[in-house]
């Protein structure tokens, strides 16, 4: 699943990229009681998303979401970060994990601050914290197929499917005996079932299919000394 090359953009209402946020940590954290927050406009104590993660289950994960129009420049800053890790602190019952989830792409300064932040606040019993970037949310879409489909359908391709199906095409022979087959049938019957190829199941050619096959053969025939 080539996702991430693609470049997608983030969705483009704050509403859909909180959708997406939904679905996707539903799918990491495998936790069908995942859920958003209170209501729009509502006080949510700095988090959008909630959830408790498979492993270990038993302590509650939080997500806030942060839309922020790249094409402008909008970045997440370090003071916006570190007010929702303030209000993040008053939701009950005390988080393990906090999630920063934005559209704004990775800047390095943030990514120092979030990692000393973190550290500073384990030391003292405290949830930890987490910046991620549409990077890296691109990087986790590519590991979640079906969050793909249903938010990225004109991406939801199986590529790693289709290269395996390309690995067992017939060979030059095989292909002779199916063309043969299909002139002798194509009067007939376009559902053969082809018994004399082996590890071949029952095919339903249309004129289209039946012309790329020839022309491939015809391709792989020439290419041949």
């Amino acid at each position: 699943m080539d996702f991430q090359g693609k470049q997608s953009a983030p969705p483009k209402s704050w509403e859909q990229f909180e959708e997406l946020c939904l679905v996707l940590f539903h799918e990491i954290w495998q936790d069908p009681t995942a859920q958003k927050n209170g209501r729009l406009g509502k006080p949510q104590h700095g988090v959008d998303i909630f959830g408790m993660p498979e492993r270990p289950r038993g302590s509650f994960h939080g997500v806030q979401c942060k839309g922020k129009d790249a094409g402008y420049g909008s970045v997440l800053t370090v003071a916006e970060l570190n007010r929702e890790v303030k209000k993040a602190d008053l939701f009950v019952p005390v988080l393990e994990n906090f999630i920063m989830a934005t559209t704004a792409p990775r800047d390095v300064r943030l990514q120092q601050h979030t990692r000393e932040l973190s550290e500073a606040r384990a030391e003292r019993g405290r949830f930890r914290v987490h910046v991620l970037a549409w990077e890296d949310i691109q990087s986790l879409l590519a590991e979640h197929p079906a969050v793909i489909e249903r938010f990225y359908p004109e991406h939801a391709f199986d590529i790693p499917a289709l290269l395996r199906a390309v690995q067992v095409l017939p060979n030059r022979q095989d292909v002779a005996e199916i063309l043969a087959l299909v002139r002798q049938h194509a009067g007939a019957d376009r559902h053969l079932l082809i018994n004399k190829v082996s590890q071949w199941r029952p095919i339903t050619f249309v004129q289209s299919a039946i012309l790329a096959l020839h022309s491939w053969g015809a391709g792989s025939a020439r290419a041949t000394p």
